[in-house]
């Protein structure tokens, strides 16, 4: 309380939901950005700029404010999720217990249950909100901790993770892909999994989930992207990238993990939303699962427990449970740095995104479109220092993904760990030449002017994975935690990728984790 008092004293004039939105931020980047604001008030700014991580920080919450004034959000009178009084759990008891409902959660708690078994799935979130997909109302409600997470490095990495019911599956864009085959022996290889099997789980999940291109109605202006362009003059291969979303004309239904598999759940799967598994406590014949409401605490039981948190909550839970230690751990992320460019012709309809992506020839390197609502757009100028805002609906956010490598390490404050990462100076290479590759495409596609961060890269990431690797000392091939002593505990989110997926990690998540969880079913019978 105390300290954010002395954030709104800092923040005087800012909108009042920019201090909603902070006061959902994690108590350290809390006290990071209050460090922060005071030293930017106390410090001449010619001194300041010269400082990485004030310079950085200003520019980031610089950045927040702007969207706020841009996209004005009014704060809930009581914080999200609502207030339930009373969790009605009739059972206690359970053949499987699943933490988290994203891509990995959500597929295994479904197939567990088809198979006879009674599964309880636990989110800690609620229903999505009924706020416009990419908006500032969206970020605040249905990001956890309202969006303000990042991985510690110079400079600071944002990233997001959804908090919902169906997890981050309903509130990205819907991009679908398959693991590209530079990728897949290592990936098969890891989790020691035949090509046929992994075929048939790709067939699977799409039919599961419904898999559709847009046809060039649904396109709009995105008919003619920039990107598609970009991608002709550098010679780099070029997709729509289809999506999980079932198209009629210009309209669509989304398809994340709610709508495929947790609206109509088979018999023998129980939702709990709103509720947080604070602690697992393994014993000999079963495993206590802890679990927290708004205003309840209940001990459950379950022969087997899937954790699906993802790739920084799952380590969380595991490291609060006394099952691992902050040190065994670690992650990879893929680096996006942000353009923003604009062009003579319309290319934004402010809603959704574009749906092109193009690679380099070697795969190194994912070019693609973030998104670009108004409200991002002119957070971005903000970002980049973009003096005059420009024409919206000319204009477009575009990024260059790099993989990182799993170097990323983990820090203890406290109870609680957190991402943090130092770039080896080949990465940082390697992030320069992607954005100036993209800067050299945007170019030979047209654009008018191109707009990037005087200094360094605009870095942010939605792709973090890799904190328990498949293939390490940590898992088995089925991603339990049987070497270390828990074999009726496993993993089974993006934490288990034994490399970069180097696309968006959602499609091979649910691959992975439709045939590992047949393999984990075939295990018990």
């Amino acid at each position: 309380m105390i300290l954010l008092s002395i954030l709104r004293l800092l923040a005087r004039g800012w909108p009042e939901s920019w201090h909603f939105q902070i006061s959902r931020a994690p108590s350290v980047v809390r006290l990071l950005v209050a460090c922060v604001l005071l030293v930017s008030r106390v410090i001449p700014p010619t001194v300041a700029r010269r400082i990485p991580l004030v310079s950085n920080g200003i520019s980031l919450l610089s950045s927040l404010e702007t969207l706020h004034r841009t996209e004005p959000f009014v704060p809930p009178v009581r914080d999200l999720p609502h207030q339930l009084n009373t969790c009605n759990l009739r059972r206690r008891s359970f053949d499987e217990i699943v933490v988290g409902s994203g891509p990995g959660g959500a597929i295994s708690a479904y197939l567990s249950s088809l198979s006879g078994r009674e599964v309880l799935l636990i989110e800690e979130g609620r229903d999505l909100s009924p706020h416009p997909h990419h908006s500032l109302a969206q970020l605040a409600t249905d990001f956890r901790s309202g969006g303000q997470e990042m991985i510690f490095a110079l400079p600071p990495i944002p990233y997001a993770q959804g908090q919902v019911l169906g997890g981050s599956s309903e509130i990205n864009s819907g991009l679908y892909h398959r693991l590209p085959n530079s990728r897949l022996p290592t990936w098969l290889a890891n989790a020691q999994i035949d090509d046929t099997v992994w075929s048939k789980a790709e067939v699977e999940v799409e039919s599961l989930i419904g898999v559709y291109s847009q046809d060039e109605d649904s396109l709009g202006v995105y008919r003619n992207s920039p990107m598609k362009a970009a991608a002709r003059a550098m010679g780099w291969t070029c997709q729509q990238i289809p999506r999980w979303r079932k198209y009629s004309g210009s309209n669509f239904e989304h398809r994340g993990m709610f709508a495929s598999l947790l609206a109509n759940p088979p018999a023998g799967l129980g939702i709990l939303s709103q509720h947080r598994v604070h602690k697992l406590v393994s014993k000999t014949d079963s495993n206590c699962v802890i679990i927290r409401g708004p205003s309840c605490e209940h001990e459950l039981l379950a022969n087997r427990v899937t954790v699906s948190g993802g790739t920084v909550e799952t380590p969380r839970l595991l490291v609060r449970s006394g099952i691992l230690t902050h040190r065994q751990l670690s992650f990879g992320f893929h680096a996006m740095s942000r353009v923003l460019a604009t062009f003579d012709s319309e290319v934004n309809d402010l809603h959704d995104i574009d749906p092109h992506q193009a690679w380099t020839k070697d795969y190194h390197s994912k070019f693609g479109v973030s998104v670009s609502t108004l409200g991002f757009l002119r957070a971005t100028e903000r970002t980049l220092g973009v003096k005059d805002p420009v024409s919206a609906r000319n204009a477009l956010v575009f990024y260059a993904s790099s993989a990182m490598d799993l170097n990323g390490k983990f820090l203890k404050f406290g109870n609680q760990i957190y991402p943090a990462y130092g770039f080896s100076s080949l990465e940082k290479t390697r992030i320069n030449q992607s954005t100036f590759s993209l800067i050299e495409g945007l170019q030979a596609s047209g654009a008018r002017n191109i707009y990037r961060k005087a200094e360094g890269a605009s870095l942010s990431t939605v792709h973090i994975f890799g904190s328990l690797p498949l293939g390490k000392s940590l898992l088995d091939n089925i991603g339990t935690l049987s070497p270390i002593g828990y074999p009726s505990i496993r993993v089974c989110d993006a934490s288990i990728f034994p490399t970069a997926p180097l696309v968006n990690p959602q499609g091979p998540l649910m691959h992975l984790a439709y045939a590992l969880t047949q393999r984990w079913l075939e295990d018990a019978d």
